[in-house]
């Protein structure tokens, strides 16, 4: 009050012969955070789960009630994460909680731009299988996509999509690649590795093909497999 106060006599010793309640009504408006330093925003949204409301009129087991519970102190944790100020264990600069990473699951926090660093890093050297929390070295949680796609760019998320989809697919016996075009091909109902029936069509582009020798289709006749 005493800021605002001041800033107001102020006006008015430089407009002395003007009508001034208008002038201190705009500068109110447009200069009264900048006049306090304020830089932050304060969320004064009345946060007040759906389902205790519900819980008025129809009763909740125990364990709903555990989570509902569960979910506001969470919820709580965040708004006050986000307006605190963190000291990244990385780079050591002061940030705000609300540009910070956590999982959550454990007591770990850095901030977004060495998060994004290191999963760049990662992602480039094609390791996306089973990304791990690395806030903590004790923590085994395994990143989820959604998790990841708030840290990294679009573009870089796309490639983790990509590379995780390809070692998803490496994985399954009964998916083999078609020789002509790249696409994954399904071999329904036997083993990619499977002698006694060797044929693979592509639905992409119709290209019928040996799954061993990775050639064109070629009957009982022999392939040529590499040793």
């Amino acid at each position: 009050l005493r800021i605002l106060s001041e800033n107001l006599k102020n006006i008015w010793s430089e407009n002395t012969d003007e009508p001034v309640l208008f002038l201190w009504y705009t500068s109110l408006g447009a200069q009264a955070l900048e006049w306090l330093n304020i830089t932050a925003t304060l969320d004064l949204t009345i946060s007040f789960p759906s389902v205790i409301t519900k819980s008025l009129k129809h009763q909740l087991t125990s364990a709903q009630v555990a989570t509902t519970i569960y979910n506001y102190e969470q919820e709580k944790k965040l708004i006050l994460l986000s307006h605190s100020i963190i000291t990244c264990p990385v780079c050591l600069n002061n940030v705000y909680g609300r540009d910070c990473f956590s999982c959550y699951s454990c007591p770990g926090i850095a901030c977004k731009p060495c998060i994004k660093l290191y999963l760049e890093v990662l992602i480039n050297d094609g390791q996306v299988k089973s990304i791990t929390c690395p806030t903590n070295p004790t923590c085994n949680i395994e990143l989820t996509p959604a998790q990841i796609a708030a840290v990294v760019d679009e573009q870089m998320f796309h490639r983790y999509d990509r590379l995780l989809f390809q070692l998803s697919i490496d994985s399954m016996d009964d998916i083999i690649y078609c020789p002509r075009c790249q696409n994954p091909v399904i071999i329904i109902g036997r083993n990619k590795n499977d002698l006694n029936n060797t044929l693979g069509e592509c639905a992409t582009c119709s290209f019928a093909f040996c799954t061993l020798c990775r050639k064109a289709y070629h009957g009982v006749n022999p392939c040529h497999c590499p040793k």
